[in-house]
C-alpha cells in the first residue's frame, strides 16, 4: 500500500459555518484513530452551487497515518463518516469526481472561475501535482489563488481509467456530462461569472467537444458558452497522438473506441478542431497551446519494459500554430504527463500566470464610450413656446394609430391552438373550494399561482378558466362600482417573438385593456409624447421648425409607430403606459390578468417573475385594482418568489381527470374492451402528466389495431418510459433509418426558425439540405417541387408525420398552416446537445449541418438573401463551420440585397454583390477567413467595396448588428490585407450611416460614441481625411465634395482633430463654412440650428473661413443663431471677408435639379 503522504483526500458535506478548526474537530470525532497532528488541511471552500455558504463546504487534506476506515476497505475510493448532530454525513473520497473548488472569492471581488480538466488515465487532482511523496503542494490550489486575486480555482474530475475498465463511454458522452455539470452548478444562470479553463490531454478534447456542442444547443447551453473567455491547453492532441501503448493496455475492453478517436489519423479530431476553431474565432476566445518537448515512457501490460516516444507532437498540441502563430504557443520542457506537474517556483509558471491574466482581463462586453464626443459649447436651448409646446409637435392621430397597432395579429393564436378540456375534466377547479381559485376570484388579492409538471395540462386548464362563465360570475360579486376588465396572455415558446416576449405580453395586455375601455388611451399620450421629444433630443434635432415637418413625415415612413415590438424604447414605454393606466385616478378599474406558461417566456425566469410581482403591486392612491392568475412549471425562480401566494399544483388533482380521459378516448377504439383493462395502470403511472397519457394511448391503440393481445399490450405498457424525454427518444428510434436524416433536418429546422415554417417550405428545405453547391441545390429543389406538385394537403401533412414520428404538429392560423413542436417539452428535447447522436447515431460524428445551415442554403436558393445571411451567420456561430463552398458557387446575379431606402447615397433599389462582398455585408467571419486561407492575396488585390458593404449593414432595417461584431469583422478584413484605399466609396458610405444616425433613421439605434470609434478606427487604418466624395443622381455626378462638407458635428470634430483642412473646397469652390452659413447643402444634409451652430464653432476654431459667402450673409447667419437663444460670442470677429458677392443659381440647379 502506498504511504499515507502519497494520497490526497477530499472531504465534502462540511457544514457551511465550519472553519478550519471545526474541520479538524469533525475528523477527529469521526475517525477515532486519527489525531489532530495526523491531519494536514490544505484548502477549505464553499461548494460551487452555494457560494453564499447556505449548504456546505469542501476540503482537501492528507493524513500522516492512513485511517482505519481506509485500511479496512482499501479498494474503495469513497467513505461515509457519520456524526451525531450533522444532518448529512461527511464524505471522504480520493476520486475527486465532479467539481472541487479550491478557494473562495466574494461575489463582489470575483472576476471569473478557472476550471482545470485532467487528461487520459490521470487523477483529477494528482495529475496537477509534482511527482514524489510530498503532496503538500499543488500549483492550481496553492499558487493561482494567491497570484490571481478575484479568480476562483476549481478542478473537474471524470472517470478516465483505462486498465480493467468496463466503460464504453465516448468523448461525446464525457463532454455531455461536463455540460450537465456546468448547468447544474449554476453557470447557466444570470449573473454567473466568466469561465477560463486549463485542460490537459484528453481533457482538452472533452472541453472542445463540450464548447462546440453548446454552440449548437439551447439557450442555457449558449449562455454557458458565452461565459467562456478562453483556455490554456496542455498537450491536447488536436491532430491526434501516439496511442499504440494505450491500445495495448486496454486490449479488447469497451473503451478501445475512445482511444482510437485520439489517433493521429482520426477524422473525428480533425473535424472537431475545425469546428472548435470557428467557434473560438466568432466568440473571440483567448487561447494558448502548451506543448511537450520530452519523450514519454510507453509501458505495456504484458511486460514491464518500456520504450520512449513523443505522445503529442508540437504540431498536434498547437494545432499547427507553432509555425503560423508562435505567440499563442508555450513550450514546456517536460513529458506528456509532467507538462502540468509544476513544482513550487517553477520558472514556466510565470508564463502560464501571465496568459491567465490576459484571458481573465479580456472582457469586451461592450465598446467603451469614445473620448471623442460631440463638440460641446455653452448655449441656451430654444424655449419651447417659440415653436409650440412639445405635446403639439406630433399629430394626435399618430397616437391613435399607435394604440391600434398595439394589437398584434398573433395575439390570440396560442389561445386558439390549445386543446379544449376533455368532457367534464377540470370542473373541480371551480367546484372544489379547497383549491382556492373560486375564493380568490371573489375576494382575493394579488397573485394566484397554478404550478405543474411539464405536460400536466396547465395551458388547457388556464384556457378553461379564461373562457368559463363562472370566472366572470365570481369576479362580478367582488365589486359593483369598478369597471371589470379581463385580459390574458398565453406565452408560447414555439411561436413568434411576439408570443413569447415581454414586449408581446405588454402589447397584448394594453390592447385588451384599451379595447374594454377606449378612453384609457389618453393616459398613454404623455408617455409617447415624451418619447418623441427624447428621440429629437438624442439626435441633436432640438425643436428646429424646419425639421418638424420632416420628423412628422419620417415618423410615419419609418414605421416606428407601427413597430412597437422592435423599437428599442418600446418595452420601457409600454411598461410606463401600463403603469399610467393602473395608477390613474379618474376611472376605477378591476383588472384581472390570466397568464399562461411563464416558463415559456423567452428570457430569464427571474426577470418575468419579478415583473409579475411588481405589476401586482397596488398604488396606494389609485382606485383601481389588479390581480394576476398565472401558470408555470415549479422552477426555482418562481418558487422562491411565489411560494407564499395562494395556488395549487395541478398534477395533484387530475388523477380522476386522467381516468376519464382514458376511458373517453378508448371508447372510440375498436379494441376498447382490451384497452380498458389497462386504464388503472395508465392512470397510476401518469402521475398527473396528460401528455404522457396521450402518447401512451396513441401507441397502445395502434398496437391493438395491429392485433396485439391484452397480455402483449400490458407488456408494451410496462416498457414505456415514464420520462417524456426518454419517450421522445423511443419515438425517434422507431422511425425508419432511411428517414432519419429527414427527421434530423425537420427537428433542427423547427428548432432554429422561431417565426414558424410552412409545410411546403419545411419539406423543400429538407429536400435540398444535402446540397453542397448552388446548382446541385437548385436541381434538388426543382425535382422535389415537381414531385410535390401532385400532392394534396393531406399528403404534405402525412410526410411531416412520417419523418417526425408525430413530434411535429401542423397548426393553422389565419388560413395559413405552419409547423411547430407538438409540445414545449419536444422543443427542449430537440435543443439538447445529444439530439444529433439520438437521431443519426454514428453518422452524427461526421455531420456538421444544423437547422441554420440548411435554412441558409434554402433561402439562398429561393432568393431571400436577407434571411439567408441571418442563418448563414447563425450557422457559423453554432457549428463553427462556414458555408464557403455553397456561397462561393452562387452566380453574382443571384446575390442581390436591398439597401435601406433611407440611405442618401443609395439611389438604386438593389445592389449586386460578389460572394466576398455579400459575406462582408453579412458579417460572415468564418467565410471571410476561409477565403483568406484559400487565396492569400485575395484581399490585398481586391477592389470590391468590402468595408462599405460592412458599414452599410448598420442600416439594416430588420436588426441592428452588434457593435463589436461589426468592428471585429472589419478588423479581420484589414488583417487579411485589405486596405481602406481599396474601397473607393468608403467615406461616402460612412457618412451615409452617420447622417442616418443623426436623423434617427434606422441606424439611429447605433450609439454616436460607437460611430466615433468607427471613424477613428478607419482613420487609424488609412482612411483619407480629404477623400473625394461624389454624389450621384441616377448615373450623373451632381457634386464632388470633401468629407467636411458633408459632416455632422460629431464626425467633423474627429476629422479636424486629425488634421483635416478646415478650408478645403468642393468642386465649386465652396468651403465647409460657406455651406453652413448659406444653408446650401445637399438635400439630405439638413442641419438643425444647434448642429449648424456647433459646426460653425468647430470650423472657426480650426481656422475655417469663408470663400464665397459675404460678411453680410455671415452676420445674418450669426444673428439667426442668436435669435434661437444660442451663445454666439465664439463666432464674432470672423477674419475672412470676401467682397465679391456670388450667386448660387448654378449650385442649386445642379444639386436640387431646379
Amino acid at each position: 500500500m502506498p504511504s499515507e503522504k502519497q494520497k490526497v483526500y477530499r472531504l465534502s458535506n462540511i457544514p457551511a459555518d465550519a472553519d478550519r478548526h471545526t474541520v479538524f474537530q469533525l475528523l477527529v470525532q469521526a475517525l477515532s484513530d486519527v489525531s489532530y497532528e495526523n491531519i494536514q488541511l490544505f484548502s477549505l471552500a464553499f461548494s460551487i452551487d452555494h457560494l453564499d455558504g447556505s449548504r456546505s463546504k469542501l476540503a482537501t487534506l492528507t493524513f500522516n497515518k492512513v485511517p482505519n476506515i481506509v485500511k479496512d476497505e482499501p479498494n474503495k475510493s469513497q467513505w461515509k463518516l457519520q456524526l451525531p448532530g450533522l444532518s448529512n454525513s461527511l464524505i471522504l473520497d480520493t476520486h475527486f469526481l465532479g467539481f472541487t473548488p479550491l478557494n473562495d472569492v466574494s461575489a463582489e471581488a470575483q472576476i471569473c472561475s478557472c476550471i482545470a480538466i485532467s487528461g487520459l488515465s490521470s487523477h483529477p487532482f494528482g495529475s496537477w501535482q509534482p511527482h514524489g511523496s510530498d503532496k503538500s503542494f499543488m500549483w492550481i490550489r496553492d499558487s493561482l489563488p494567491r497570484d490571481l486575486p478575484g479568480v476562483r480555482t476549481i478542478i473537474y474530475g471524470y472517470d478516465t481509467a483505462l486498465i480493467n475498465s468496463t466503460s464504453f463511454q465516448t468523448i461525446q458522452d464525457i463532454s455531455l456530462t461536463l455540460i450537465h455539470q456546468l448547468k447544474a452548478n449554476g453557470w447557466a444562470s444570470p449573473g454567473s461569472k466568466n469561465l477560463v479553463f486549463l485542460a490537459h490531454s484528453l481533457g482538452g478534447v472533452i472541453l472542445k467537444e463540450a464548447l462546440v456542442s453548446m454552440a449548437g444547443s439551447g439557450e442555457r447551453e449558449k449562455y454557458v458558452l458565452s461565459l467562456t473567455k478562453g483556455a490554456i491547453f496542455f498537450g491536447v492532441p488536436s491532430h491526434g497522438m501516439h496511442i499504440s501503448h494505450f491500445l495495448a493496455m486496454v486490449g479488447s475492453q469497451p473503451n478501445q473506441d475512445l482511444i482510437r478517436d485520439l489517433s493521429s489519423d482520426s477524422t473525428y479530431l480533425m473535424n472537431l478542431d475545425k469546428r472548435f476553431e470557428g467557434i473560438s474565432v466568432i466568440r473571440q476566445m483567448k487561447l494558448f497551446w502548451a506543448y511537450e518537448t520530452k519523450t514519454s515512457p510507453l509501458y505495456t501490460v504484458i511486460s514491464r519494459s518500456s520504450s520512449e516516444a513523443v505522445l503529442v507532437t508540437p504540431d498536434s498540441a498547437t494545432r499547427g500554430l507553432i509555425s503560423s502563430n508562435p505567440a499563442a504557443t508555450i513550450q514546456i520542457d517536460a513529458s506528456h504527463s509532467d507538462i502540468v506537474k509544476f513544482v513550487e517556483h517553477y520558472h514556466k509558471y510565470d508564463i502560464i500566470l501571465s496568459k491567465l491574466r490576459e484571458i481573465c482581463g479580456q472582457r469586451p462586453d461592450h465598446i467603451a464610450p469614445s473620448p471623442i464626443g460631440a463638440f460641446s459649447l455653452n448655449y441656451s436651448r430654444p424655449v419651447a413656446d417659440k415653436h409650440g409646446s412639445p405635446a403639439s409637435l406630433v399629430d394626435p392621430n399618430a397616437w391613435d394609430y399607435t394604440v391600434k397597432r398595439l394589437h398584434a395579429p398573433q395575439r390570440d393564436h396560442r389561445l386558439e391552438q390549445i386543446e379544449k378540456k376533455f368532457g367534464h375534466t377540470f370542473d373541480w377547479v371551480f367546484d372544489d373550494r379547497s383549491v382556492g381559485l373560486s375564493k380568490w376570484l371573489q375576494d382575493g388579492q394579488g397573485i394566484f399561482w397554478i404550478s405543474g409538471k411539464p405536460g400536466s395540462g396547465k395551458s388547457t386548464l388556464t384556457k378553461f378558466i379564461v373562457n368559463d362563465p363562472r370566472t366572470h360570475e365570481l369576479r362580478n360579486r367582488w365589486t359593483s362600482k369598478a369597471t371589470m376588465i379581463t385580459a390574458n396572455f398565453f406565452f408560447h415558446h414555439r411561436g413568434s417573438t411576439i408570443q413569447k416576449s415581454l414586449s408581446g405580453l405588454l402589447r397584448s395586455i394594453l390592447s385588451q385593456i384599451l379595447e374594454h375601455k377606449p378612453r384609457l388611451h389618453l393616459h398613454l399620450r404623455p408617455v409617447l409624447d415624451a418619447r418623441f421629444i427624447q428621440l429629437a433630443e438624442e439626435n441633436s434635432l432640438g425643436l428646429d421648425p424646419n425639421l418638424i415637418g420632416d420628423l412628422q413625415m419620417a415618423w410615419k415612413n419609418w414605421g416606428l409607430m407601427s413597430q412597437v415590438q422592435q423599437d428599442p424604447w418600446s418595452i420601457g414605454t409600454l411598461k410606463s403606459g401600463l403603469r399610467q393606466i393602473l395608477d390613474q385616478k379618474q376611472d376605477e378599474l378591476d383588472i384581472c390578468l390570466f397568464l399562461d406558461a411563464l416558463d415559456e417566456y423567452d428570457g430569464q425566469p427571474d426577470v418575468i417573475s419579478r415583473f409579475i410581482q411588481d405589476l401586482a403591486q397596488q398604488s396606494h392612491d389609485s382606485p383601481s385594482r389588479i390581480r394576476i392568475c398565472f401558470s408555470s412549471r415549479p422552477w426555482d425562480a418562481f418558487v422562491e418568489l411565489f411560494k407564499e401566494v395562494p395556488g395549487f399544483k395541478i398534477h395533484e388533482h387530475t388523477e380522476d381527470d386522467i381516468e376519464k380521459y382514458c376511458i373517453g378516448n378508448i371508447k372510440t377504439s375498436h379494441n376498447s374492451e382490451t384497452l380498458s383493462d389497462l386504464v388503472p395502470a395508465i392512470t397510476r403511472r401518469a402521475r398527473g402528466v396528460f401528455l404522457w397519457v396521450k402518447l401512451v394511448l396513441q401507441d397502445l391503440t395502434r398496437d391493438a389495431a395491429n392485433g396485439a393481445t391484452g397480455e402483449q399490450l400490458k407488456e408494451t405498457l410496462g416498457s414505456f418510459p415514464d420520462d417524456l424525454y426518454t419517450y421522445y427518444t423511443r419515438i425517434v428510434e422507431r422511425i425508419a433509418p432511411s428517414s432519419r436524416w429527414a427527421t434530423y433536418c425537420a427537428l433542427e429546422l423547427v428548432s432554429r426558425l422561431r417565426e414558424g415554417l410552412s409545410l411546403v417550405s419545411l419539406l423543400e428545405a429538407v429536400s435540398c439540405s444535402r446540397s453542397q453547391d448552388y446548382l446541385n441545390g437548385r436541381d434538388r429543389l426543382s425535382k422535389f417541387r415537381y414531385k410535390a406538385s401532385r400532392w394534396s394537403d393531406d399528403d404534405f401533412e402525412g410526410q411531416i408525420r412520417v419523418i417526425s414520428g408525430g413530434l411535429l404538429d401542423v397548426v393553422a392560423a389565419d388560413d395559413q398552416k405552419s409547423i411547430q413542436f407538438m409540445h414545449q417539452t419536444v422543443e427542449e428535447f430537440a435543443e439538447r446537445p445529444q439530439l444529433k447522436q439520438i437521431v443519426l447515431g454514428d453518422d452524427s460524428r461526421e455531420t456538421h449541418e444544423n437547422g441554420h445551415s440548411i435554412l441558409a442554403k434554402y433561402y439562398l436558393l429561393i432568393s431571400d438573401p436577407r434571411r439567408a445571411i441571418y442563418h448563414a451567420r447563425a450557422a457559423e456561430q453554432t457549428t463553427g463551420r462556414s458555408l464557403s463552398t455553397f456561397i462561393s458557387s452562387i452566380p453574382s446575379e443571384y446575390l442581390e440585397l436591398p439597401f435601406s431606402p433611407f440611405s442618401p447615397f443609395r439611389l438604386n433599389e438593389t445592389a449586386k454583390f460578389s460572394a466576398l462582398t455579400f459575406a462582408a455585408y453579412g458579417r460572415l467571419q468564418l467565410y471571410l477567413r476561409d477565403e483568406s486561407q484559400s487565396q492569400p492575396s485575395l484581399y490585398s488585390t481586391s477592389t470590391e467595396p468590402l468595408l462599405s458593404s460592412l458599414i452599410m449593414s448598420l442600416t439594416d432595417d430588420r436588426q441592428t448588428p452588434p457593435e463589436l461584431e461589426v468592428l471585429s469583422t472589419m478588423t479581420a478584413i484589414l488583417s487579411y490585407g485589405y486596405s481602406p484605399q481599396n474601397d473607393r466609396n468608403l467615406f461616402k458610405h460612412l457618412l451615409s450611416v452617420i447622417w442616418m444616425s443623426n436623423l434617427g433613421i434606422e441606424s439611429g439605434r447605433i450609439k454616436k460614441s460607437y460611430l466615433c470609434t468607427l471613424i477613428s478606427f478607419l482613420l487609424d487604418h488609412g482612411l483619407d481625411l480629404n477623400e473625394r466624395v461624389e454624389l450621384l443622381r441616377a448615373d450623373d455626378i451632381i457634386g464632388v465634395f470633401r468629407p467636411l462638407h458633408l459632416c455632422t458635428p460629431v464626425a467633423a470634430k474627429i476629422l479636424l482633430e486629425r488634421g483635416a483642412d478646415a478650408n478645403v473646397l468642393d468642386d465649386l469652390g465652396f468651403s465647409p463654412l460657406d455651406l453652413i452659413c448659406l444653408r446650401a447643402t445637399h438635400h439630405f444634409v439638413r442641419l438643425s440650428e444647434t448642429d449648424r451652430y456647433e459646426m460653425a464653432a468647430l470650423l472657426t476654431k480650426h481656422g475655417g473661413g469663408l470663400q464665397k459667402a459675404t460678411v453680410d450673409e455671415w452676420s445674418m447667419f450669426v444673428a439667426s443663431l442668436a435669435g434661437s437663444g444660442l451663445d454666439v460670442t465664439v463666432l464674432k470677429g470672423l477674419p475672412v471677408e470676401r467682397p465679391k458677392r456670388h450667386r448660387l443659381t448654378g449650385f442649386r440647379k445642379r444639386i436640387f435639379g431646379r
